[in-house]
């Protein structure tokens, strides 16, 4: 017995010799540090250490993935390091933050040493500026009035809108029909009078959003379609501003269509999916972005009663309102790089 016992026993490692592998790993350790920080202080002048260590003291993450050198992650590790130890005094601080390496920190020091903050950060606000415009340009004056706006998601069949106000509160969203078949063949009066009768049902707003339409793999018999659409868009704009020749100011606003997409999560591979499941997630109170939308249970038992052709362009309409809001009139989001 004793024998056999003794054929399963497995070798232990002693106390010394586990502290001593210890000791030689961390010092291991220390000397390819001292070798890194060595390398990188003296890869740069006393003035470029101070500007690169002041945009590093001083960058959001937003503003470091700007560089396009760090990934959210990355840029994210940097900032939390800097609360949680204090600002950067030396380039080699800036190495003991987790998962940043030597050739990603000189990476991103190589572009800071000609460019200091407040350049970084002007080029980053027009950067989000470039992205996230309006079509015509919204003033601030407009942005800070805005106590209501209506999305129209307009199609030949129909325009589904919804109104939220400017505490993301949806007050409402409907769809009214336009035209029984999107390829029938239409005229000018047919579009006029139908469209007045859809303008007295569209609710009051201080402003109204649309989202600029693109087609992709377009073929000549698409031209009647997409030059109705052309008209749908002139005519809304015509009829929406109506009072435009005494106020100078306009209510109707388009935005691209990744506005939204990328603002959600909701491209992939270039092409937009569908964004059903961030109401879903609104509705259970965990979506990042928007778990301050308040849609009452009347507009939910609306919503679920219908098709899912119609929920499709119901999601489209309020993701359009929230983006707008979020990133254009509160400007308390950003779009992710």
């Amino acid at each position: 017995m004793q024998c056999i016992c003794s054929m399963f026993r497995l070798p232990v490692v002693g106390r010394k010799s586990l502290f001593a592998s210890n000791v030689a790993r961390r010092c291991l350790a220390q000397k390819t540090f001292q070798k890194e920080a060595s390398i990188l202080d003296s890869l740069y002048s006393d003035a470029e250490k101070e500007k690169i260590l002041d945009t590093f003291n001083r960058c959001n993450e937003y503003e470091l993935q700007h560089t396009r050198q760090l990934n959210h992650h990355k840029a994210s590790s940097i900032v939390r390091h800097r609360k949680d130890n204090g600002n950067f005094q030396t380039l080699s601080d800036i190495l003991l933050v987790p998962g940043v390496g030597i050739l990603g920190i000189q990476k991103i020091c190589n572009v800071l040493r000609t460019l200091d903050y407040e350049t970084l950060r002007d080029k980053t606000s027009r950067a989000d500026f470039d992205r996230i415009r309006a079509e015509p340009n919204i003033s601030e004056k407009t942005c800070q009035n805005v106590r209501t706006l209506v999305t129209l998601d307009a199609q030949l069949d129909g325009i589904t809108w919804t109104k939220i106000d400017r505490n993301l509160l949806v007050e409402g969203w409907d769809h009214i029909s336009l035209f029984d078949r999107i390829n029938q063949k239409l005229d000018l009066y047919q579009f006029l009078e139908k469209l007045h009768l859809i303008k007295d049902k569209l609710p009051e707003a201080d402003i109204y959003v649309m989202e600029r339409k693109v087609f992709r793999n377009i073929n000549p018999r698409m031209v009647p379609f997409l030059f109705n659409m052309k008209i749908l868009d002139a005519m809304l704009f015509t009829l929406l501003n109506s009072d435009f020749e005494s106020s100078v100011d306009h209510k109707i606003y388009m935005v691209a269509p990744t506005l939204v997409s990328q603002f959600f999560g909701l491209s992939v591979g270039g092409e937009r999916v569908s964004g059903q499941h961030v109401l879903q997630d609104i509705e259970r109170m965990q979506s990042d972005v928007a778990s301050d939308v308040n849609i009452p249970y009347a507009r939910w038992d609306t919503f679920k009663n219908l098709n899912n052709v119609q929920k499709e362009k119901y999601a489209n309409s309020l993701l359009l309102g929230v983006a707008f809001y979020k990133l254009i009139v509160l400007r308390s989001h950003r779009l992710p790089l």
